[in-house]
């Protein structure tokens, strides 16, 4: 289950994940698999920002959350790495724009092309830190807009 907080009069943040205090944390557990998964929602609009969680979970995400994880913006998890954004939990998320935060020209050479091609032969929108500077969504719950700064 997850934890619901009130932020303001229509505005929700649902922490999804972990499902676990900081105490209980797993031992050795993959880090990545720590990432709190969070989905701020106002009106008809909803975020979803996945922190370094891997296919794996995400694919727990999906059983336990299923449709309501759909999101009109999703932070794509781990910067666009191969290791995050399996194709059934993109296809339960089914956001219009897919954010990835990524350094330019980092070593680890994120987004992978293959997280790319996920994205673009659903029809999703990526929008890239990297190529585009920061994103800044605009909402009034209803219509959603984004600029870019370089």
């Amino acid at each position: 289950s997850s934890l619901n907080i009130p932020l303001e009069e229509g505005i929700t943040l649902n922490i999804l994940y972990p499902h676990y205090s900081v105490e209980d944390m797993p031992k050795g557990a993959n880090p990545n698999n720590n990432s709190i998964v969070c989905r701020l929602s106002f009106g008809e609009i909803d975020f979803l920002f996945m922190g370094d969680l891997e296919k794996e979970k995400e694919l727990e995400l999906v059983s336990m959350y299923g449709k309501q994880l759909e999101s009109e913006v999703l932070k794509v998890g781990h910067h666009g790495s191969k290791t995050s954004s399996s194709e059934i939990f993109l296809d339960s998320v089914r956001p219009t724009y897919a954010v990835i935060s990524c350094g330019r020209k980092n070593r680890f050479r994120h987004p992978a092309k293959s997280t790319l091609w996920k994205l673009k032969k659903r029809k999703y929108k990526s929008l890239r830190t990297d190529k585009q500077g920061s994103i800044e969504f605009i909402t009034d719950g209803k219509r959603l807009l984004y600029k870019t700064f370089l």
